[in-house]
């Protein structure tokens, strides 16, 4: 199962994400019935949840930065379905998980701006080999 993990650092080299936390992923039952353009579709939509959830909760300087997320590889029954405010797609994590980063998405817009902003936020890809280039552009270095 692909989950999407909201980052506020570049992890170190050999990263877990620690059980019980707040996580976005397409239900597996929902992915496995879908075309792949749907699929993408609804892998969007968490990453986009994952996003605003993250922006409602920053605050001082992480409200003038973009948002990080990193999608990872779990195991299907690792993160079942969180009920609760954080989005359709929201998930906690049962135990910790060794990952392995498939690749980063960081929000265009800062957190401020993406709760200012009536549509759902746009994300730029990057690949795991291009993590310091990620958290700069989150930064703001090089505008």
């Amino acid at each position: 199962m692909r989950i999407f993990v909201p980052l506020s650092a570049a992890p170190d080299s050999a990263p877990v994400i620690a059980a019980g936390t707040l996580v976005w992923g397409v239900d597996p039952s929902i992915a496995k019935d879908v075309t792949a353009d749907e699929a993408e579709q609804l892998d969007l939509d968490a990453v986009q949840e994952a996003v605003l959830v993250t922006a409602h909760g920053a605050t001082g300087a992480a409200a003038h930065t973009r948002v990080v997320i990193a999608a990872v590889d779990v195991p299907d029954d690792a993160a079942p379905a969180e009920a609760g405010d954080n989005g359709d797609h929201a998930r906690r994590l049962t135990a910790d998980e060794p990952v392995r980063i498939r690749a980063l998405h960081v929000s265009e817009l800062t957190a401020a701006e993406a709760l200012a902003d009536e549509f759902a936020p746009d994300v730029l890809w990057f690949d795991p080999s291009e993590t310091a280039e990620a958290f700069a552009y989150a930064s703001g270095a090089g505008d």
